[in-house]
């Protein structure tokens, strides 16, 4: 998890505090998470990000460092201590991703995880074959 301030490349960002007619800025805190798109379910989506700061709260997980420089600049090892890595590129990376992810996997009962992965599979076959400018095309006809 890549956490940053004022950063957009990051994946989790702290935005910039604002002190506007002498009022304290403390109260405007708050993170921005920008790993999903518009494709995504919001409900499940929010579900994730509130289930995984459930676990590193009753786990103890150490918050990640900040990020202070543009991740694109960092060399295998920082990337690797900020937590910074590629998203995966696609729907089907994505899915293998879930499925790969035992914890992750398990926060959905067995019958909503189907029915997702079923969905999504189903979205994949119907737009197999077609160009970016179709898909996009179905996709904003939809969202």
């Amino acid at each position: 998890m890549c956490l940053a301030r004022q950063n957009r490349e990051a994946l989790l960002r702290i935005p910039p505090l604002v002190g506007l007619a002498g009022a304290e800025p403390g109260p405007q805190l708050r993170l921005e998470y920008r790993g999903a798109d518009a494709a995504a379910n919001p409900y499940l989506a929010l579900g994730a990000i509130v289930r995984a700061g459930v676990r590193g709260v009753r786990e103890g997980l150490a918050v990640p460092p900040i990020l202070d420089r543009d991740p694109a600049e960092l060399d295998e090892a920082e990337a690797a201590r900020y937590g910074v890595g590629a998203l995966p590129g696609s729907l089907d990376e994505a899915l293998g991703a879930l499925a790969a992810d035992e914890i992750v996997r398990g926060w959905m009962p067995p019958l909503l995880y189907d029915a997702y992965v079923a969905v999504k599979r189903a979205e994949l076959e119907a737009v197999a074959g077609l160009d970016l400018e179709e898909v996009c095309g179905r996709y904003a006809a939809v969202y």
